[in-house]
């Protein structure tokens, strides 16, 4: 077998051993929404790109 047949089946079987990444919203009351219902302890909404013409804005939530 080549080595990319092979390096795809180990990836399909073990995975990527990636992290989590946060979870982002584009508005601010959808993250707070959520992050109240899911998120048990406190939190922290981050402003990661504020709204302009060609894109939306982006918002994160951090658990504190």
């Amino acid at each position: 077998m080549s080595v990319h047949i092979k390096k795809r089946e180990r990836v399909i079987k073990n995975g990527r051993n990636r992290k989590r990444r946060p979870k982002t919203f584009d508005s601010e009351e959808k993250a707070k929404v959520w992050a109240q219902s899911n998120i048990k302890s406190g939190f922290e909404i981050v402003t990661l790109r504020q709204a302009t013409e060609s894109k939306k804005a982006k918002v994160r939530v951090i658990p504190v």
